[in-house]
């Protein structure tokens, strides 16, 4: 039976192709994984030691590949200045190949140091995303590798529908933006919902 649900999450409805074999998607918790090779973990460690000691790491994307899904650039500045001001928070930014026009924009104008996150493989990305405590990202394929690798992340939505795409996990929330418009959504808010994960 594979009767339509329109809000079931994505990786349910994959698996529900396997129940006419006898497979039951019901035996599964629907949470993807994703572990980095230990040599990637250890350089990203290195890194992290012996230039931000163990402070609290956030990770930042501001890309995605569809422009509603991007929650406006400099709200995620703002949103950083806020976490370096009041939590003493080091900013990681991760750069996917599509992203340079916004990073750049972000480079432009952020008045705070960060950590640019680009030119990497898979392996070295996912162990900088183990490596935060928490990631803040838009609706884009980062949001899946990072809960993937089991971080906390908090996605961004507009359009798209976060019942049905948003990572799967009780660590992991979502806002959507009102009327589905992701620039709804204010740095207040995000800044809200964040504090009370790291806190958790």
């Amino acid at each position: 039976d594979l009767s339509w649900h329109p809000h079931l999450k994505q990786s349910y409805r994959n698996m529900l192709v396997a129940k006419p074999l006898g497979i039951d998607p019901a035996d599964d918790d629907g949470e993807l994984e994703y572990h980095p090779d230990k040599r990637s973990e250890e350089i990203v460690h290195a890194l992290i030691v012996r230039t931000e000691g163990a402070q609290t790491r956030i990770g930042l994307h501001v890309g995605a590949g569809k422009a509603p899904n991007r929650w406006d650039v400099n709200k995620f500045i703002g949103l950083a200045r806020r976490l370096q001001t009041e939590l003493g928070a080091w900013i990681y930014l991760t750069e996917g190949s599509f992203d340079h026009e916004v990073v750049s924009e972000f480079v432009r104008n952020a008045d705070f140091s960060f950590v640019r996150i680009r030119n990497h493989d898979i392996k070295r990305v996912s162990a900088f995303l183990k490596a935060m405590n928490l990631v803040v990202t838009n609706d884009t394929g980062i949001m899946h590798l990072a809960a993937a690798v089991g971080t906390p992340t908090l996605s961004l939505f507009g359009p798209t529908d976060p019942l049905q795409w948003a990572p799967i996990g009780k660590k992991h929330k979502f806002i959507l933006g009102h009327r589905q418009e992701v620039n709804s959504i204010s740095i207040d808010r995000v800044y809200r919902v964040l504090l009370n994960m790291i806190t958790l």
